[in-house]
């Protein structure tokens, strides 16, 4: 149904749970379509790097956490070997990219590629983002792993199915959009909200929770100290899990 939407040619901007405080998921014209229906986990599994898992886009980092924790998920449709990742699961994982609002679903988190104060020491969200499937805007579907697909000097994608990915040139409004040789088409489209093509599934990498947590609050005279200061964070990475002007 979404393919047939895109082919229609009208506008279309997809929703998540609309948490985001930049407008994006306003529509200006065309249609509005909402993914939150769209939520659960499908399958879990381990690799040589650790745990994943797929969730679809309208999956609430909230709700995925809260299962994580009691390792507890509907295993209805699930493979053998998915739930026979789920016994072996160990307690202490999560998702670790933190917008700071946990409602947000997961399809706007990697879209917007969410990074929020804990991204000083996890990074943002596409970096724990392993594969994602979708439809680009021309209602034509894709799967696309991390690593199998770099953009050449000419903008252009060669395509795990074989066909070949043009981007187009980009004006300079759209310039943090504008795909860099060698970058991974995974990278280009998280982040790009919306406008490049929309997921419909995400493998997410499950990453060890922090043992211990300690917030911290400093006081300065003024900006400038209070600026010196992140610099210094920064340059500690990881030591700060976050840095947050109040």
């Amino acid at each position: 149904e979404l393919a047939a939407l895109l082919k229609e040619g009208r506008p279309v901007t997809f929703q998540g749970a609309r948490t985001g405080i930049m407008g994006a998921a306003v529509p200006t014209a065309g249609r509005a379509v909402n993914l939150t229906a769209l939520s659960g986990a499908t399958a879990l599994g381990q690799d040589e790097k650790g745990f994943w898992i797929d969730v679809l886009p309208g999956t609430l980092l909230c709700d995925l956490r809260a299962a994580l924790r009691r390792r507890e998920f509907d295993t209805a449709r699930w493979s053998d070997a998915s739930k026979a990742a789920l016994k072996s699961l160990p307690a202490g994982l999560d998702f670790l990219p933190d917008p700071t609002e946990e409602t947000a679903s997961l399809g706007g988190m990697f879209m917007t590629n969410a990074g929020g104060p804990s991204s000083l020491s996890c990074g943002r969200t596409a970096e724990h983002v392993l594969a994602i499937s979708g439809l680009f805007a021309s209602g034509e579907s894709f799967a696309l792993a991390r690593g199998q697909c770099q953009i050449d000097g000419a903008g252009r994608c060669a395509l795990p199915g074989g066909q070949t990915l043009q981007l187009p040139a980009c004006p300079g409004l759209l310039l943090p959009l504008c795909p860099a040789p060698g970058q991974d088409l995974v990278d280009l489209l998280s982040g790009s909200e919306g406008m490049l093509a929309a997921v419909t599934s995400l493998r997410l990498r499950l990453s060890a929770r922090p043992k211990v947590r300690w917030s911290v609050v400093f006081f300065f005279d003024g900006p400038q100290g209070a600026a010196a200061f992140a610099d210094g964070a920064l340059a500690m990475r990881p030591a700060w899990e976050g840095c947050d002007l109040l």
